[in-house]
């Protein structure tokens, strides 16, 4: 009895507390599961309009880059949902951003000069120099440090975060250029700022319009080629109607605020949450000017000519007036600028720009174009330096 009693209340026992040691498991579960359920509910999700094509660099180099990084410096907090550009274009950013469609924007400040003067002033100095890492750190810094441009952010309802520059952009065009004489009459798209100047100067027509609609605007015979990077042959299929890429670099297209965030969703991310916004933008921004900047254009040539575009040199003389045209251009930039934007101190804020890209020049002599190297001087020359608490308020 005592021998069967024995191992019934060890049996007993051990089945009371293995029954016990079950419904503590349960209600540990269902705790954690409840926190987890909580965590998760918190989790915020930050809807980005990047204006692009899915297959852009700014896309696959930057904005899928974001949303990686996004809740790894978050701890979680913070998740990117990517708007296609059939929701919000490029034209459409700023309003996004105003009305609370879109908390994130890649924003092209040539597009609301009226509304960031100061910034979008940039993009004159488009020829001034060809390092995308030098120009778009120079821009990061100037546009973090420039009252007055911070100003213009805060009345448009955004928060600067950084800037990206593409490479040395060349012309695209329906028919060879053999001579100078080839580019008198053209039609072509141009980026704003100095390309317009600089294709008037060579007898050419400049057109102003968003990248996205070049193709119609080629395949329809409304316009003769393109000022493009030749990434972006491929992003917007420009090889189906442009069979010529003219080898001669012009300029940077560096003017602009890549993943600017609205001035209400910065108010309301926690000091955390803004720091992790900065370290995953800074970072991505650094894929981004590698990818675009040094790594990816390569690449992007021979698919163009596996798509049946030819590479041809451009004339010696447009070399030798397009070097012409960029050293006069920086004598007349001041009385440019005033013109256009309004900037009454248009010298000052030149030569504060000026100063930047001088500082940066001698900082890139000894940073590699990797995105870590290049995300990490940024970090430390521009936004170290930069109180969040107060930042874009």
């Amino acid at each position: 009895m005592s021998s069967t009693s024995g191992p019934g209340r060890s049996i007993g026992a051990s089945q009371t507390i293995q029954g016990g040691t079950g419904t503590m498991k349960r209600v540990l579960f269902a705790g954690l599961s409840a926190l987890m359920i909580g965590q998760a509910a918190e989790a915020r999700d930050l809807r980005a309009a990047p204006a692009t094509p899915p297959s852009s660099a700014v896309i696959s180099a930057m904005y899928n880059k974001l949303a990686e990084y996004l809740p790894e410096e978050s701890d979680g907090a913070l998740n990117l949902q990517i708007l296609g550009m059939e929701i919000v274009d490029y034209k459409s950013v700023l309003s996004a951003l105003q009305s609370g469609l879109a908390d994130v924007a890649n924003v092209l400040p040539a597009f609301f000069s009226s509304d960031v003067p100061n910034t979008a002033m940039t993009v004159q100095l488009a020829l001034m120099n060809p390092d995308p890492f030098v120009m778009s750190s120079a821009l990061t810094e100037y546009a973090v440090t420039c009252e007055e441009c911070q100003a213009e952010f805060k009345r448009a309802g955004m928060v600067y975060t950084g800037s990206a520059s593409t490479d040395p952009v060349i012309l695209l065009t329906r028919k060879p250029i053999n001579s100078i004489e080839d580019v008198k009459g053209l039609r072509l798209r141009v980026p704003a700022g100095s390309y317009g100047r600089w294709l008037k100067e060579l007898g050419g027509i400049p057109v102003d319009m968003t990248p996205p609609d070049q193709f119609e605007a080629m395949s329809q015979g409304v316009i003769d080629g393109t000022v493009v990077s030749p990434i972006e042959i491929t992003t917007y299929n420009l090889s189906e109607v442009a069979k010529f890429l003219i080898e001669l670099p012009v300029g940077l297209y560096f003017t602009t605020a890549t993943a600017a965030i609205s001035t209400r969703t910065w108010g309301s991310l926690s000091m955390d949450e803004r720091a992790a916004y900065m370290r995953a933008t800074t970072r991505s921004l650094g894929d981004l000017n590698a990818a675009w900047g040094y790594d990816m254009p390569a690449g992007a040539r021979e698919k163009a000519v596996s798509n049946g575009v030819q590479l041809m040199q451009p004339p010696a003389a447009l070399v030798e007036k397009t070097d012409d045209f960029r050293k006069r251009e920086f004598d007349m930039m001041a009385e440019t600028v005033t013109s256009t934007y309004g900037i009454t101190d248009a010298e000052a804020k030149l030569k504060r720009f000026g100063e930047l890209v001088e500082k940066w020049t001698e900082i890139g002599k000894d940073t590699d174009r990797t995105a870590e190297a290049m995300a990490a001087r940024v970090t430390a020359e521009v936004w170290d330096k930069v109180d969040l608490a107060t930042y874009g308020q």
